[in-house]
């Protein structure tokens, strides 16, 4: 689902990096998180976050480096 909203948005290479993160080139545009809390070997709760780099053009450095639509694009994106 993001990777293919990614690839409708921009014209670069595209890639799923196993098991969460989502790829232009070496950067690193999307991301999934799960964070699971445990009561003895049950799952009590998780909490899921997604993220996607749009219209961010400043990144800390980050390993692999990030990126965004907006970068690639070279302009904003609605």
């Amino acid at each position: 689902m993001f990777y293919d909203f990614i690839k409708s948005k921009i014209s670069a290479d595209v890639a799923i990096k196993w098991p969460n993160d989502i790829l232009v080139g070496n950067s690193k545009i999307a991301g999934i998180l799960i964070e699971n809390s445990l009561r003895g070997t049950k799952i009590t709760h998780s909490v899921v976050g997604i993220g996607i780099n749009v219209n961010q053009i400043q990144f800390a450095d980050y390993e692999p480096p990030a990126t965004s639509l907006a970068k690639i694009e070279d302009k904003e994106i609605e």
